[in-house]
C-alpha cells in the first residue's frame, strides 16, 4: 500500500510556488471540519497554513470557510486544483 500524500502546489502571491500534502481533521469543540497544508521542509513535514477557520456559526455538513486572511490566495488554489465549489 502507498503510504505517500499527494503533493499539489500551492502558488502565494507573498511566498511563490510551495509543494503542499492536505492535513484533515475535525476542530475539537465543534467537530466541523478542518482542512490545513503541510509542506515539507528541510525533510520534515510542517505546518504550512490553514484552509479553514472554525467560526461560531457551524459551516453546512462537508462545508468549510476559507481562511482568506492568511491565505490570501487561498480561493485560487481551489478552483486551480478543482477541489471544491464555492456556496
Amino acid at each position: 500500500m502507498d503510504n505517500e500524500k499527494k503533493q499539489v502546489t500551492y502558488n502565494s502571491s507573498i511566498t511563490g510556488e510551495t509543494q503542499v500534502t492536505f492535513d484533515i481533521q475535525q476542530y475539537m469543540n465543534n467537530m466541523a471540519m478542518f482542512i490545513g497544508l503541510m509542506c515539507n521542509e528541510d525533510g520534515y513535514e510542517e505546518p504550512f497554513g490553514d484552509v479553514t477557520v472554525n467560526l461560531s456559526v457551524a459551516a453546512p455538513n462537508y462545508c468549510g470557510y476559507l481562511n482568506v486572511n492568511d491565505m490570501p490566495d487561498i480561493e485560487k488554489f481551489i478552483t486551480d486544483n478543482d477541489l471544491g465549489e464555492f456556496t
